[in-house]
């Protein structure tokens, strides 16, 4: 079949969004089918992702002045980091809204070269990239379209719209989602949620890791404790685990890549006693590398309610890793259930029971659970593709 991809996050940008949708596209052309990818590189993050492209082709639609302006690296200039803020609050349903036309015209032009897709994906973050789903969807209606969520849209507490634009958001996403044939999303909770007001077919295909970072193992002893990626300004706090730290006296190093520095910098002036350094952000390669080589990788979830069913990408990439994991979240939250149930480290809140899990720890690697394999969790698209190409033989 014709598969196309839309994707604002796409290799060789370096951002965890990345990883879902090439993923998805590898696999998808492993299977035989014909994939483009549309992707657009106006994005702040570096360009060091490095993958293996063959068997996709990858068009990059037009840079928007107006995205390229709002994710530019923060300058020191208060009064214009408030107005772009501003700006980023005012765009609807986000401020990529901006690209949506030039998707839809750079998708219609390589229809005039391919034909019509037989399917296409579009992959949030960012939500607006569903209205160009939705736009291609009633131009093209023998077209399936599938939209893929990593975050919840309406319902997600880091959406700041006030209580009574709330209904109207969930409104506008329904709207925009009926038209799909298909909505899928990244874990249980995130279908639980948004079933309580969409009223659509939702299929849970959990993010997983690839087989290439087991492949890719070149370790080293190593003592140090690893967190790689953001803190969301403080929202994922490690202060269970520092506090398990000072209560048994440990020595180790704790090294964050790629936070925010200002974060980082509290904990140290907060903790002391604690070898706590920070890195620059690295590349995927080594980031894997330094993943394999930790003693412990940390993550660490928000306490709001949301949080319970948050299963980031980077969870799945440490478990590609075989090292042990320590989770600071809720213990009734999905992450804890699968650390637990595939005795991977520890995941809780309280620095007793992370201290008391230091000292007994027997530090030998993780059996890595085959169920957690990317290729294994796509095999629900793989089936589903099977459903839908009967559907589209009927057309």
């Amino acid at each position: 079949m014709k598969v196309f991809i839309v994707a604002q996050f796409f290799p060789p940008l370096n951002v965890i969004g990345s990883v879902r949708s090439y993923q998805l596209a590898k696999y998808l052309s492993n299977l035989g089918h014909a994939v483009t990818v549309f992707t657009s590189l106006d994005n702040y993050a570096s360009k060091d992702y490095a993958v293996d492209l063959s068997g996709i082709k990858v068009i990059n639609v037009p840079n928007s002045n107006l995205v390229g302006f709002l994710d530019a690296a923060n300058t020191n200039f208060i009064k214009i980091n408030i107005f772009k803020q501003i700006l980023r609050n005012i765009t609807y349903p986000d401020h990529f809204v901006s690209k949506v036309n030039q998707y839809i015209d750079t998708i219609e032009s390589e229809i005039k070269v391919q034909g019509e897709p037989d399917i296409l994906f579009t992959m949030a973050l960012p939500f607006s990239l569903h209205l160009v789903g939705r736009g291609l969807k009633n131009k093209y209606i023998n077209m399936k379209w599938i939209a893929d969520n990593r975050d919840l849209w309406a319902v997600s507490p880091y959406r700041k719209w006030p209580l009574f634009l709330r209904g109207i958001d969930r409104l506008y996403e329904k709207r925009v989602l009926n038209t799909a044939d298909l909505v899928s999303v990244v874990t249980n909770h995130m279908k639980g949620m948004m079933s309580k007001y969409l009223d659509l077919d939702i299929l849970v295909v959990l993010n997983g890791y690839s087989q290439e970072s087991v492949i890719a193992k070149d370790k080293v002893d190593s003592k140090n404790f690893i967190y790689t990626g953001s803190l969301y300004n403080g929202l994922r706090d490690l202060s269970p685990l520092f506090e398990s730290l000072k209560l048994i006296d440990n020595k180790d190093e704790i090294h964050f890549y790629g936070s925010e520095k200002n974060i980082v910098s509290n904990y140290q002036h907060d903790y002391p006693m604690l070898n706590i350094k920070h890195f620059d952000k690295v590349s995927k390669e080594q980031v894997r590398l330094i993943q394999n080589n930790a003693k412990y990788l940390l993550i660490a979830l928000g306490t709001d309610d949301f949080e319970k069913g948050v299963l980031t990408g980077k969870f799945f990439e440490y478990v590609g890793s075989g090292k042990r994991i320590i989770a600071i979240c809720d213990e009734d939250s999905e992450l804890a259930s699968l650390i637990n149930k595939y005795k991977l480290g520890i995941a809780t809140r309280s620095s007793e029971k992370i201290s008391k899990f230091l000292e007994s720890d027997s530090f030998t690697e993780n059996q890595i659970p085959e169920e957690l394999l990317i290729d294994n969790q796509f095999l629900k698209i793989k089936e589903m593709f099977i459903s839908l190409s009967k559907e589209l033989d009927d057309i």
